[in-house]
């Protein structure tokens, strides 16, 4: 376990900060060449902290859940290799395959109650980021002749790139 912590986390942390840095690069190339955009952050911010909030006391109690179920999997596992011999002398291979069969499923209700939260937030998230696509392409709209149309590219090619980071970051 340690082992998978160990060679898990760097590659956790680097795209971890990949990803904040790009999407703070995406909003400050936003807010450099429309400077309009900051009054449609502090909502934003909000409603994010509300969700992320929210999500992760949920999803941390899910994990926990799902690590305590995750135990008699593998004790019935090493029972069962253990006791391999016995198992086939008593003809006893359809009574264990439905202890483990029964034992995965008991596993797999919190870890598909996580992936529904994954899909919760990544819902949330994604609404958060087109709000925020919406009101720059509605400010290039708005500030059509006024702006350069390389510039407009930029900034909504940036702003639509935050949709994607943020769906992957989950």
């Amino acid at each position: 376990d340690m082992d998978a912590l160990d060679t898990m986390m760097p590659w956790s942390a680097l795209a971890a900060f990949q990803i904040a840095f790009t999407a703070f690069g995406a909003v400050v190339a936003s807010i450099a060449a429309l400077p309009v955009v900051v009054l449609a952050l502090p909502p934003l911010v909000a409603a994010f902290l509300r969700i992320q909030k929210r999500y992760l006391s949920t999803s941390r109690e899910v994990k926990r859940i799902e690590a305590v179920s995750k135990s008699p999997v593998y004790a019935l596992f090493s029972a069962t290799l253990t006791g391999l011999a016995c198992i086939r002398a008593g003809r006893l291979q359809n009574y264990f395959r439905a202890l483990f069969v029964d034992s995965l499923d008991r596993y797999h209700r919190p870890h598909y109650l996580f992936l529904g939260g994954s899909r919760w937030v990544g819902i949330r998230l994604d609404g958060l980021s087109n709000v925020l696509v919406l009101t720059v392409a509605c400010t290039v709209v708005w500030l059509r002749g006024k702006i350069s149309p390389a510039l407009a590219g930029v900034v909504l090619t940036q702003s639509m790139q935050l949709t994607g980071l943020l769906q992957y970051g989950i």
